[in-house]
């Protein structure tokens, strides 16, 4: 019993040192400095070199802390894989916004506009719906750029076929027509 107590103890504490320590990692993904665990929690660890500014290190950091961003932002209307109060968001790059047919809640102006999700329409979304298609019914802004950034960054990732930059000649063109 007692072996098996501070073994316990010592996964809890390990746990809690994982958790945090990866958003300290995600951190000096994107600086020239190396991580030093023991600022992880206030616990005294093993430093931990990042190589810095890696491309794929920084784009997956990007994409779980944006999963962990949209959880907490989005996860109570959406969900990548199905339809809740909000649409689905898989597969959102590329798609026509209003346009999951399963999908009964749009309102008119979601269901007429010519507009196509990619990731400069998709910061405009979350900073102002309204503004960006009049009458929808979100209306859920989020003013904090890293936020948008990151949930972005999740939700590109959960649109593995979409082609790498959305067409911006449709958004350009129905942008300038607004939406009834």
């Amino acid at each position: 019993m007692h072996t098996i107590r501070p073994l316990i103890i010592a996964g809890l504490m390990a746990s809690s040192w994982l958790a945090s320590g990866a958003a300290l990692a995600a951190e000096a993904l994107k600086s020239d400095r190396a991580v030093s665990a023991d600022k992880v929690g206030g616990k005294v660890m093993k430093s931990v070199k990042v190589a810095p500014k890696d491309p794929a290190a920084i784009a997956a950091a990007d994409i779980a802390l944006g999963k962990k961003v949209y959880s907490q932002r989005c996860g109570a209307c959406h969900d990548a894989e199905e339809n809740r109060i909000g649409p689905l968001h898989k597969d959102l790059f590329g798609r026509r916004v209003g346009s999951i047919a399963d999908y009964t809640y749009y309102s008119q102006g979601m269901r007429r506009s010519e507009l196509v999700w990619d990731a400069q329409l998709l910061d405009k979304w979350l900073t102002n719906q309204e503004a960006v298609v009049p009458g929808q019914r979100m209306n859920y802004p989020i003013a904090e750029a890293e936020d948008r950034r990151l949930i972005i960054a999740y939700l590109r990732s959960q649109s593995p076929d979409a082609p790498a930059e959305a067409p911006a000649t449709a958004n350009a063109a129905s942008a300038a027509a607004p939406a009834r």
